[in-house]
């Protein structure tokens, strides 16, 4: 599943009052997350996702995504199992003048196509082995 949300941030939003949006997604696993920073935001529009009001992306803590007609994120492999799953989107913007629009971009896939795909281990039961294998 691609989900993508616009995250529209006014000309000066401060770092300590952004805007925030919730989105919900499917149960899954995240494999990819990307921020299309349209031109002109020159590293201004400023963004972060939170999840269970923890932020996840970017990595490191207190620090947010940001750049200038270009895209960033990449792969991941973050296991999400309760439905709707909810995701805070927030941004702020330091440019005085434009307000920017971010897009956010999330690609789930189901579990056991993910762990095919990426090799990767599930501390669920439910979802240890394949459908084919026997119990």
């Amino acid at each position: 599943m691609h989900y993508s949300f616009p995250l529209l941030i006014p000309a000066n939003t401060l770092e300590s009052a952004p805007v925030e949006t919730t989105i919900a997604l499917t149960w899954g696993v995240i494999t990819h997350v990307t921020v299309r920073f349209p031109p002109r935001c020159v590293a201004l529009a400023k963004v972060a996702i939170l999840h269970h009001r923890h932020q996840v992306w970017p990595t490191n803590i207190d620090a947010w995504w940001y750049g200038n007609d270009e895209v960033v994120g990449g792969d991941e492999y973050y296991e999400v199992f309760e439905m709707p799953a909810y995701f805070t989107l927030i941004g702020y913007n330091d440019d005085d003048t434009y307000p920017h629009t971010p897009i956010i971009r999330i690609n789930i896939l189901p579990p056991l196509i993910a762990m095919a795909k990426y090799g990767g281990f599930s501390q669920y039961p439910q979802i240890r082995q394949y459908p084919w294998e026997e119990t």
